[in-house]
């Protein structure tokens, strides 16, 4: 089986997305006009869609067809990074102009990610056990960087869950 995996670089982004072109759309216009940019931008797409290959592609992402599951699309899309440092963002959020220069100055390479497991491959709370591992391991910091999320993915999934 080939690696997916790319040259080392600095910052890798990985955005899992499904259906949600309209705030995918939104964030990489976003992205790209952050100083300093990410050194890649990964879009990994659970509905592999034409439009969104094509909204990551004119943004200079790659993009990367997945199954369904925000797991499992965060963990397929940091396989293929290359970065030392990832940057997990959902389509939705809404990232501070200086988010990047903070990640930068507060977080350092290392394999804490893959010493604690990956994201759980779950439907929802992915990040619960990666972020309670790396807390115990010490490789989990808090940013002072506000990042905004919208609150509309969670209350469909509510709803999807009480049907």
């Amino acid at each position: 089986m080939a690696t997916e995996s790319v040259a080392p670089a600095g910052l890798s982004v990985v955005v899992p997305t499904w259906r949600d072109d309209a705030a995918l759309s939104r964030l990489l216009a976003q992205l790209a006009t952050l100083g300093p940019r990410a050194d890649e931008l990964l879009v990994v797409d659970g509905a592999d869609s034409a439009a969104t290959r094509e909204l990551a592609s004119g943004a200079g992402a790659r993009y990367l067809p997945s199954p369904a599951g925000r797991g499992t699309q965060l963990n397929r899309g940091t396989r293929a990074a290359g970065g030392a440092v990832r940057w997990f963002l959902h389509a939705d959020a809404v990232v501070a102009p200086h988010s990047v220069a903070a990640i930068l100055r507060s977080l350092e390479a290392g394999a804490a990610f893959e010493r604690a497991g990956g994201f759980a491959e779950s439907l929802l709370f992915e990040e619960v056990p990666l972020v309670r591992a790396l807390q115990r391991g010490g490789g989990f910091r808090v940013l002072e960087t506000p990042i905004a999320v919208s609150p509309v993915r969670l209350a469909r999934w509510h709803r999807r869950l009480k049907d």
